[in-house]
């Protein structure tokens, strides 16, 4: 189920967009009116694609952007918006939105963009061949040296976000943020505990260890 957070203040267009994603299988959306309504709520950490207009009552929509930076959330964003300047698509663009749609908008062409994004960004396919390490997300299991190894759901979860990391490190709060939707400033050592079992999964036995540490900073995939 891909969970969308549409911020628009407009009531026919929200309601619209509402009907449009609630009458395809696979899609479970909620709707925010401005800027503050969605921060005060949890939706935005357990959410797979925001779709934002720029003009909104209150604060601009931009301030989401900054605001998404702030909290440690990294979510594909598709902008709505009868602004059309390439200044502008330019502006949203280094701010970190991933796709525009200018108003009007045909509503085929909505899906169409939202399931590329979901496609590109959220990666829906569950399997991954990563240095000749196999990984079905969808199952919670990987394969290294011909072994089988099965994995808890949180397990799985961390695991696939440090490999979706590419080699960065990625701090003890975003994995909070990320796999357990804790807020900001939430402090525990479940990470800590979770990746001691993970590694001893998944390294005990091999020469080589796959979970990276950096003091201080996080954990990181070791490609």
């Amino acid at each position: 189920m891909i969970k969308i957070v549409i911020i628009e203040d407009e009531i026919m267009l929200a309601q619209r967009l509402e009907k449009l994603f609630n009458s395809n299988k696979g899609y479970k959306v909620v709707s925010f009116r401005s800027i503050e309504e969605v921060l005060e709520s949890q939706d935005l950490y357990t959410a797979d694609l925001v779709i934002l207009d720029l003009v909104l009552q209150g604060r601009p929509g931009q301030d989401l952007l900054i605001e998404l930076k702030k909290k440690i959330i990294d979510l594909p964003i598709l902008v709505l918006s009868a602004l059309d300047s390439t200044e502008k698509k330019v502006e949203l663009l280094n701010l970190g939105v991933d796709d525009f749609l200018t108003k009007p908008f045909e509503n085929s062409e909505l899906l169409a963009r939202v399931k590329a994004l979901v496609r590109r960004v959220v990666a829906i396919d569950n399997q991954q061949l990563v240095g000749g390490i196999s990984f079905d997300w969808r199952k919670c299991l990987l394969i290294r040296e011909k072994k089988k190894i099965s994995l808890t759901q949180r397990e799985c979860e961390l695991l696939r976000l440090l490999v979706k990391a590419k080699g960065s490190v990625v701090s003890i709060e975003k994995i909070l943020i990320k796999v357990w939707g804790f807020k900001p400033g939430y402090h525990s050592n479940v990470v800590q505990t979770t990746i001691k079992r993970l590694r001893k999964k998944v390294d005990e036995g091999f020469e080589t260890s796959l979970i990276g540490l950096v003091h201080g900073k996080g954990y990181f995939y070791k490609y």
